[in-house]
């Protein structure tokens, strides 16, 4: 382990987690736990001499279901890159929260896409060209696929979904339904 990087990344390029073993000595099992929502995710791991793991593995756990979501058991080369998808199951919201689900299927030009789940007190006027939106409250995903699914956890109240484009010239065919789970 003493030469080797791991790290796991949302689709779109964010660092959920990343850890440099260091000089870490060998045979010792370490963990990390991490908050993940549904979605898509890349375990990354490196080994900087190229010489593998020599015998280590690596496993992504769902801690509520003790189900193994992705596992790699001594990769031999100098990087390993493998995609692995946290199941909606795998999001448990708390307390007076619910689980609201959002689809969205984006034709053409997904990457000028983009929309926010904003609870209805952090809008001044929700139509108005300049919204004022409080940047703790808006629960927001970019939309870099073609299909794209994101659970959120949301608490009681109203809320305003807000959609945009980049570029101003629409969402190109692109449709999003929203489904929120019976409490």
């Amino acid at each position: 382990y003493y030469d080797t990087v791991i790290g796991i990344n949302s689709i779109n390029g964010n660092t959920l987690f990343s850890m440099d073993f260091g000089e870490a000595n060998d045979y010792q099992t370490r963990s990390w736990t991490a908050c993940a929502g549904h979605g898509e995710y890349t375990l990354t791991a490196s080994d900087e001499r190229g010489d593998g793991w020599h015998g280590g593995t690596i496993s992504v756990l769902d801690l509520d279901t003790g189900v193994q979501i992705v596992s790699a058991a001594a990769p031999a080369a100098d990087s390993y890159n493998v995609s692995f998808n946290v199941p909606y199951e795998a999001l448990v919201c708390q307390g007076q929260e619910h689980l609201l689900t959002a689809e969205v299927a984006a034709a053409d030009r997904a990457e000028e896409i983009w929309w926010a789940v904003v609870p209805q007190s952090s809008l001044a006027d929700p139509y108005a060209n300049n919204l004022v939106v409080s940047a703790s409250e808006v629960r927001t995903a970019p939309v870099a696929n073609i299909n794209t699914t994101v659970t959120l956890c949301v608490g009681d109240g109203s809320y305003y979904l807000v959609m945009g484009d980049t570029v101003g010239d629409g969402w190109h065919g692109a449709s999003m339904t929203l489904r929120l789970a019976a409490a």
